[in-house]
């Protein structure tokens, strides 16, 4: 193998080498911090709309959500009061239910333990921490009192059954408001769970690298090696049909005498010239006198 060949063959290797590392590092990384989009609009805005004066929300990523389903379905069932929404998915979840305040910071560990938790929010809903049970209980009382004397007169007018409607729905709130008061010592607790990350650490990180270069390695070079056989075969059939690489010399010899033509007055050679109808004068006398 020529010197020149020996080049041409390092670079295209160099470059080869280059590529399978590029798309190696794309192919890992894009496969380990992947994780699709998922819409959690529904279960915010069921979370944002239930009222209760403690609140928490903890966002929740593992590789492996199947796993995590199961751990967070068994934490609803030992720890949770009441469930009010769960949600499986194939690669995400939405769990909103009661739990005791204390239980809070065990259930984040436990999930911990499995996965990686994004963010922890904890909330207190200032409207219903400003109220007061004993004023929301004389409230109720008041309300259905006024409801109970509507409620005796035969002929109501239209004022007094407008008034009944708002009643209805002032004793509902009161209602709610008492309840959620008493659950001063409960949490609503909002999970949500999505794929991303990878389990995969140290050694096994180094493998996936490995195997991915040394796939991209082989397909490359066995696309230059099927590139060149190609490029022969073209070569081959250029050379059944008549038709001709270009060289060095040219097309044929006209070509040839053409480029040796045109560049003739570069060249230093001196040329001499003879005229045959012009007399030679002899060189001595001798020659003359014959």
């Amino acid at each position: 193998m020529s010197s020149k060949s020996k080049h041409r063959f390092s670079a295209v290797a160099v470059l080869v080498v280059i590529l399978a590392i590029g798309i190696t590092v794309y192919e890992v990384t894009k496969a380990t911090s992947s994780a699709p989009k998922i819409d959690f609009r529904d279960s915010n805005h069921q979370f944002n709309n239930l009222k209760f004066i403690n609140k928490a929300k903890v966002s929740f990523s593992t590789p492996d959500p199947a796993k995590a389903q199961c751990e967070i379905a068994r934490i609803m069932d030992e720890k949770g009061k009441r469930r009010i929404r769960k949600e499986d998915g194939g690669s995400y979840g939405a769990y909103i239910f009661t739990v005791g305040n204390e239980t809070i910071s065990e259930i984040v560990g436990s999930l911990r333990e499995i996965g990686t938790i994004g963010t922890t929010v904890e909330l207190i809903d200032t409207a219903l921490v400003n109220l007061d049970f004993d004023s929301e209980s004389a409230k109720l009382k008041s309300y259905e009192s006024e409801l109970s004397d509507l409620g005796k007169v035969r002929f109501p007018s239209d004022i007094q059954n407008k008034r009944k409607e708002e009643l209805h729905a002032l004793i509902q709130y009161a209602r709610n408001n008492l309840e959620k008061l008493r659950e001063n010592d409960i949490t609503l607790l909002y999970i949500t769970l999505s794929s991303g990350g990878s389990a995969k650490k140290g050694l096994n990180l180094i493998m996936d690298y490995s195997i991915v270069f040394l796939k991209w390695l082989a397909i490359l070079f066995l696309l230059r090696i099927l590139l060149v056989i190609i490029a022969n075969l073209l070569v081959d059939l250029f050379n059944l049909v008549g038709i001709k690489p270009n060289s060095d010399q040219g097309f044929g010899s006209y070509s040839g005498y053409y480029t040796r033509y045109s560049n003739r007055g570069e060249s230093k050679r001196k040329i001499k010239r003879v005229y045959k109808d012009r007399d030679i004068k002899p060189d001595s006398p001798e020659e003359n006198n014959k």
